[in-house]
């Protein structure tokens, strides 16, 4: 920086005087090819995972709209974190939303690719927004989604979880799913006819 070498130069020379001292010479790696199409190969995946868990002072998702490669969000625990409108547009394939307070999915309804969910222990009542995604695995565990599970039907799920969730008393929208696993425990479902 203050040498007046242009960043693109100096991130260039960089690497290259990693890749000679630093992998070839310390690490001993032989084929320094193969290592710098690792090396590419991860740096493309930079970005594609976050892990929120736990940052309660978290309350504000705006950042996250300009993540346009975010497949993996981890927001347990982001108690304040209630709007999940940011979301919308982002390419999300596996979102953690357990031990939070969010109460509202309709951002979801956007987000086409969603396989894995987990909505447990939130106060979410209406799951309508899920309709038609992809969705592989979900843990409605110890939430509050009343009565029915209409917006699952024709999903692929293999793995549900409904424990302890004392709301819900029809599960005939799970018929033809591929379940492996199916818990439901805790609630007032009367038969298991689906």
């Amino acid at each position: 920086h203050d040498k007046g070498i242009p960043p693109g130069d100096w991130l260039r020379d960089y690497y290259q005087t990693y890749l000679e001292r630093d992998v070839r010479d310390v690490l001993n790696v032989r084929d320094i090819e193969a290592f710098s199409r690792f090396v590419r190969l991860c740096a493309g995946r930079a970005g594609q995972i976050l892990n929120l868990s736990g940052l309660v002072g978290v309350s504000d998702l705006n950042p996250l709209k300009d993540m346009k490669g975010l497949g993996h969000l981890n927001q347990q625990g982001c108690v304040n974190a209630l709007d999940l409108g940011p979301l919308a547009d982002l390419p999300l394939r596996h979102l953690d939303l357990s031990h939070t307070r969010v109460t509202d999915l309709k951002p979801l309804k956007d987000v086409k690719s969603i396989e894995w969910l987990d909505l447990s222990s939130t106060p979410v009542r209406d799951i309508g927004p899920l309709a038609g995604k992809p969705l592989k695995w979900l843990d409605l565990s110890s939430t509050k989604v009343v009565a029915r599970l209409d917006a699952l039907k024709g999903a692929p799920l293999a793995y549900l979880n409904i424990k302890s969730n004392s709301s819900l008393s029809d599960i005939s929208a799970l018929a033809g799913m591929p379940l492996v696993t199916n818990l439901m425990d805790g609630t007032t479902v009367r038969s298991i006819a689906a």
